[in-house]
């Protein structure tokens, strides 16, 4: 029996009696595992703190993040979604901090907060939509009566 000049590759036969989506079932099993598309965020959580303290969106500080990290994204990337769950995380983590302080001898572990990315989103796009309220005696603009 004549082959083609390339070698004769068994598995390549059995695929040819394959329906289409076993085909891509195949193929998609072949793939290469894809990295996390996401940049970790949570080291920069009192960063995230301080900004939301002082009134910025989520929107706003993801665009900050990522104008300040920009060189050790790699292709990543940072969302308002993920800033809002490692500021939740944080405020959680601080509370227990303070509960601690309270407690001698008793550590109580931060909750993680288990989120999804979608959910995440949206929650930080209601609270991004009733910003911060500001001081009132360091905002409050004086009016007078004409």
């Amino acid at each position: 029996m004549n082959y083609p000049s390339e070698e004769y590759d068994p598995e390549e036969e059995s695929r040819e009696s394959l329906s289409l989506p076993q085909l891509l079932a195949v193929s998609a099993k072949g793939m290469p595992w894809k990295p996390n598309a996401r940049f970790d965020v949570s080291p920069y959580s009192e960063a995230i703190a301080a900004l939301k303290e002082r009134g910025y969106s989520f929107a706003e500080i993801a665009s900050w993040l990522k104008e300040q990290l920009a060189s050790q994204l790699n292709g990543t990337s940072i969302g308002r979604g993920q800033v809002y769950r490692v500021y939740k995380q944080y405020l959680e983590f601080q509370h227990q901090e303070m509960v601690n302080a309270f407690e001698a001898g008793d550590v109580i572990e931060a909750k993680h907060v288990s989120i999804s990315d979608e959910e995440a989103e949206k929650k930080a796009a209601e609270e991004d939509e009733t910003p911060v309220p500001l001081d009132k005696s360091a905002g409050k603009k004086s009016r007078t009566k004409k």
